[in-house]
């Protein structure tokens, strides 16, 4: 039979990004300010302005050339997200937790032309390696205040190599608005293809060097449908979200982008992390889905509960909290559920995995309808269930070609739409990559019910070991 033409239709990123401003225009990104404040911004507004800057930023960078990021969860970081991937550039976060050194080789690695810097990170960028400034053409400051220029002014030492490497060094604001809102994404105009790299992320390194994840069009279009489910994470636009997970790693989980996709209300937190700032946000905005680590928890409990009578359940009407970078502690789960009656959502990821692979919620089969309250909490102390299209694999250690018998501990091995098989500027490797699977470095074996359970790290992967991070790609 003939192809139908449905079947040529490329995946790509714009078909989901501009459909929160078709759908819920006037519904908000709010960006937390610190002292009780907040930046607020419609759907409508933020569109204009991501059109304004891929117009601009057509003008410095090509289709493939990277754009770094060095900035904290905000609605601009949020632009970035936008306008990069839709004029067919490449979005590289940079995580902020990084030394100077560790910066340096990343950038370089990268070949970053242009990076977008929250002014209180200019005093890190200041620290990287002269060759770093060598690379780049531009410089875009954000300053304190969402949506207000100014505010900031380079280091000494950073105006310095800015000069000398002739970096050219722009306002955020200025930048913008020097763009125009009639402008077309380039992407869809004919030309991309669902393969084309949108978006890199870097392993931590731990003890080797850092490597690069390049994330497809096509990755992160099936990404965001995944995990959109009722059976992963239930995300509607009538959502309410708050990730506190850094927009620097991994995507903030992918929650940006779903933002975009659905037109929900998403909370940001900029650099306030504290438990305070949290409740606060959560409190004030009517937040619905939460996402972070485990001491984030923690210390919005402490608060929490130090506090009881600044607080009370009629403030909150959180119903679900993604909790990842490790298993969340039974206290957690009980508090989420005592104080807010709340889902503690629990899963595993890595940054290869683009990010999310796996889901456990209180209710994952149709028989866990009648489960009491600590059967609900025990069923998601489990990454529990692969996402659609992810296959999972317990492998022999010694011959990764032959599976472990059922309820046998052996290697981790995924793949998936979603899973890269290489990594940036590196052919595939046998101690990372076996026959189309990724070895993840986890030691793991199914259930009865056919859910993940992690058991350890493999004896490699716990010597060099930046690459699998428990529970939604922390």
């Amino acid at each position: 039979m003939e192809i139908n033409p449905r079947d040529n239709v490329q995946l790509i990123l714009p078909t989901l990004l501009d459909r929160a401003v078709r759908l819920q225009p006037h519904e908000t990104l709010v960006t937390y300010q610190g002292d009780s404040k907040f930046h607020e911004i419609s759907y409508l507004e933020q569109f204009q302005r991501a059109k304004r800057l891929g117009s601009v930023l057509t003008k410095h960078v090509s289709a493939g050339q990277v754009v770094g990021t060095l900035m904290w969860n905000n609605s601009n970081h949020v632009l970035l997200y936008h306008a990069v991937p839709c004029i067919g550039a490449v979005i590289h976060t940079l995580n902020v937790r990084l030394s100077p050194q560790e910066l340096s080789y990343i950038i370089k690695h990268a070949d970053d032309k242009i990076i977008f810097v929250d002014e209180d990170h200019l005093p890190l960028l200041a620290q990287c390696e002269a060759a770093v400034f060598h690379g780049l053409d531009f410089l875009i400051v954000c300053g304190p205040k969402q949506g207000i220029g100014g505010g900031w002014s380079l280091p000494a030492e950073m105006a310095h190599k800015c000069k000398t490497c002739g970096v050219q060094v722009f306002d955020f604001e200025e930048y913008v608005a020097s763009g125009h809102v009639d402008f077309a994404w380039p992407v869809m105009q004919g030309k991309a293809l669902e393969s084309d790299i949108i978006g890199l992320c870097y392993t931590s390194g731990t003890t080797g060097t850092p490597k690069g994840v390049g994330f497809s069009h096509r990755a992160l279009y099936i990404q965001m449908l995944s995990v959109s489910a009722t059976d992963v994470w239930s995300l509607s636009r009538t959502d309410c979200v708050l990730p506190v997970v850094p927009q620097f790693h991994v995507w903030a989980w992918a929650i940006p982008f779903l933002a975009l996709m659905h037109g929900f209300k998403m909370c940001l937190m900029h650099k306030w992390n504290d438990g305070e700032s949290i409740l606060k946000m959560m409190s004030t905005h009517q937040v619905t889905l939460a996402a972070g680590v485990p001491s984030i928890w923690q210390a919005c409990k402490v608060v929490y509960e130090a506090n009881p009578q600044s607080y009370y359940r009629g403030q909150f009407v959180l119903e679900r909290v993604l909790c990842g970078g490790s298993a969340p502690p039974k206290e957690i789960q009980e508090w989420f559920m005592r104080e807010f009656n709340a889902e503690l959502v629990n899963g595993w990821g890595m940054t290869e995995c683009s990010p999310n692979a796996s889901t456990s919620r209180h209710i994952s089969l149709r028989r866990d309808r009648g489960n009491t309250n600590e059967e609900k909490l025990k069923r998601t102390r489990n990454p529990g269930y692969s996402l659609a299209g992810l296959e999972m694999r317990i492998a022999n250690p010694d011959n990764l070609d032959e599976d472990q018998r059922p309820m046998e501990s052996g290697e981790l091995l995924v793949r998936s739409p979603c899973v890269t098989g290489a990594y940036h500027k590196q052919p595939p490797t046998s101690d990372k990559f076996h026959k189309g699977w990724l070895i993840t470095g986890d030691v793991a074996k199914i259930d009865e019910d056919g859910a993940l359970q992690l058991v350890d790290r493999s004896k490699v992967s716990a010597q060099d070991s930046p690459l699998c991070l428990q529970s939604f790609g922390e």
